[in-house]
């Protein structure tokens, strides 16, 4: 029985330790048919964009923790916000759905 227990506590950190470290790929659509290539990841915190099969990491992200959050600003000064609860982008006035894939 005890080491049943032990396994099981280890089975449940490990767990809890993978989706906590893991990184997100977001896959976010406008609605002039284009698609988005995100890599989120709030432990450092960084945004990256896919592009030209490079990644493109913006600067300046930071990570709120009470409204679950990455912003930005861009070179133009407005902001640029990745939702980690909705799995939304808000960025000029828009709001992009996205969704999580593998990549």
């Amino acid at each position: 029985m005890r080491y049943f227990l032990f396994v099981l506590l280890f089975i449940f950190t490990t767990q809890v330790t993978t989706a906590v470290a893991k990184e997100e790929f977001w896959e976010c659509k406008s609605s002039d048919s284009f698609t988005y290539i995100y890599k989120i990841d709030k432990r450092k915190p960084s945004v990256a964009l896919r592009q030209d099969g490079e990644w493109k990491y913006y600067k300046s992200v930071v990570y709120d923790k009470e409204n679950q959050n990455l912003s930005r600003k861009d070179h133009e000064g407005e902001r640029d916000v990745f939702d980690l609860l909705l799995k939304k982008n808000i960025y000029l006035g828009r709001t992009y759905d996205c969704k999580v894939i593998e990549f």
